[in-house]
């Protein structure tokens, strides 16, 4: 067997085990816009397949979604320069066909439902990328702030930020009761 053939099948393993994460986070990313988190996924997994070769050291889960979320920024500083191309599938050189996974609630909006998804997904991006990549796919602060450029501080504040304004959201919609309520001194 000859290592790229190898590296191939590694690789579709690897995407194959991951997939309905890639996906759920593209869709969160992408707003529940298919056809964007389709193009995002598209992009991310050829850009995952050329570099393969060179994958190490990381977890495979973690650099797909460091590649994913660069891919998302890129999307959207290019969204006014050019429309995008949609690619609804993927086929690569091993033969093997992706196809979306059902979009079923993911495991935060069964757990929290959907009031929370549509929270976080009004949030400005600059705020939702960080939370979603530190509380949905447990990154750490400094790999948040290396994938996003900017300080490990400014990655803090604005989760910190992000998580007040889903709490102030909750509260005003009366949803935030009970046990997190603060309790007052009598």
């Amino acid at each position: 067997m000859n290592s790229r053939l190898h590296s191939d099948q590694n690789f579709d393993s690897l995407i194959a085990l991951h997939w309905g994460r890639f996906w759920r986070y593209a869709m969160r990313l992408c707003r529940g816009n298919v056809e964007d988190a389709e193009d995002l996924l598209s992009e991310t997994l050829v850009d995952a397949y050329q570099a393969f070769d060179r994958f190490q050291g990381q977890t495979f889960d973690r650099w797909v979604f460091r590649m994913i979320a660069t891919n998302h920024i890129d999307m959207l500083r290019r969204a006014h320069a050019r429309p995008c191309i949609l690619m609804s599938t993927l086929e690569g050189d091993s033969g093997h066909h992706w196809e979306k996974v059902d979009t079923a609630p993911s495991v935060e909006e069964q757990v929290l439902g959907s009031e929370i998804s549509h929270i976080v997904a009004a949030l400005p991006d600059s705020f939702r990328i960080p939370l979603l990549l530190c509380d949905f796919e447990g990154f750490e602060y400094e790999e948040i702030a290396t994938k996003l450029a900017i300080p490990v501080g400014t990655v803090r504040s604005r989760i910190h930020r992000s998580r007040q304004r889903v709490r102030a959201a909750l509260l005003a919609s009366g949803r935030l009761g009970g046990a997190l309520q603060p309790k007052m001194a009598s």
